[in-house]
C-alpha cells in the first residue's frame, strides 16, 4: 500500500464526493478498501482537529484544507442519523474498474471480467452484476 497525504486521508474520511477526489495513483480496489477502512476516519478526524487548532491559533493553512475543515465541522453539527454507512464508494470504484478493464481488454469475455472484479473487491458475483446492472448502457 502506498502512503497517503494528509489531504487524501481527510477526503477519504469525509466520504461522499470528497472521497472520489482522493486516491491518486491507486487502483480502484485499493481505493475502495481504504475508503471503507475505519482507521481512515480516525486519522482524518485527528488531522482535521489539528488543522482546526492551527486555524484557531491564527496560523495559515491551505485553502483546500480550510474548506475541508469547514465541511467536517458542518457534518459534525448536522450528522445525527444512525444506520449503516454508505457503500457507494465501493460501488463507484467497482464501476471505474469495470470500465477500465473493458477499455484495456477489448477481447476479454465479460463473464471473466466480472469474476475478476468479484475476486478483487471481495464481493459475490451476483452483487457485482447488480451494481453493474444499474450502469447506463
Amino acid at each position: 500500500m502506498t502512503a497517503l497525504d494528509d489531504i487524501d486521508v481527510v477526503r477519504l474520511a469525509l466520504g461522499g464526493i470528497f472521497a472520489l477526489q482522493s486516491g491518486n495513483g491507486l487502483d480502484p480496489a485499493e481505493w475502495a478498501k481504504r475508503a471503507s477502512d475505519k482507521t481512515i476516519k480516525e486519522r482524518g478526524k485527528k488531522i482535521l482537529l489539528r488543522e482546526a487548532a492551527r486555524m484557531a491559533d491564527g496560523e495559515n493553512i491551505g485553502e483546500e484544507m480550510r474548506y475541508l475543515v469547514g465541511v467536517w465541522c458542518r457534518q459534525q453539527l448536522d450528522d445525527a442519523r444512525p444506520g449503516r454507512p454508505d457503500t457507494f464508494i465501493k460501488e463507484i470504484a467497482l464501476c471505474l474498474a469495470f470500465y477500465e478493464k473493458i477499455h484495456n481488454n477489448h477481447t476479454g469475455k465479460r463473464e471473466a471480467i466480472i469474476a475478476e472484479l468479484a475476486n478483487e473487491f471481495g464481493l459475490k458475483r451476483r452483487r457485482v452484476l447488480a451494481i453493474l446492472g444499474r450502469l447506463p448502457r
